[in-house]
């Protein structure tokens, strides 16, 4: 009788067949590649945060200037009814639309102001490797013994 499946004629999967290929032998996942030495603690983040924050107040004069060009008020003729205005106010989208991008400029030059002083005066605090404290390393270690 003939097998229809035609699985008779496959050779039979030894020990060697069922074992995986070795993996190209890359970089030991278990350590960290040494990275360049991290340049944070610069004095030039100071400076470059300082001209942020001046720039993000001129934006704020900008956006000031852009939303009263953008606001209009028109007088209107005196009238005997109590219930029409004596001013209105008209809205130019352009140049309120140009005073909120403005805001959110200077919004995140002063965030990257932030975060740059941040780095200028602190920046390497939570570095183990480079002399801090070791607290992480002790951390590590009791983590990594074996239990029992």
């Amino acid at each position: 009788m003939s097998d229809r499946s035609g699985t008779a004629n496959l050779p039979v999967m030894t020990p060697k067949h069922a074992a995986l290929p070795a993996r190209d032998a890359g970089p030991d996942p278990r350590t960290r590649p040494r990275r360049p030495e991290a340049r944070l603690n610069e004095p030039m983040r100071a400076l470059v945060a300082a001209g942020e924050f001046v720039l993000a107040v001129a934006l704020g004069f900008a956006v000031v200037w852009a939303w009263r060009r953008g606001s209009v008020p028109y007088e209107l003729p005196a009238s005997d009814n109590p219930a029409v205005p004596d001013t209105v106010q008209r809205w130019s989208g352009p140049w309120i639309g140009a005073a909120f991008a403005l805001a959110a400029v200077a919004g995140l030059l002063v965030l990257d102001a932030v975060r740059q002083l941040m780095l200028a005066v602190a920046g390497g605090w939570h570095t183990a490797e480079r002399g801090g404290d070791g607290a992480d390393e002790d951390a590590n270690k009791d983590a990594a013994e074996p239990v029992g």
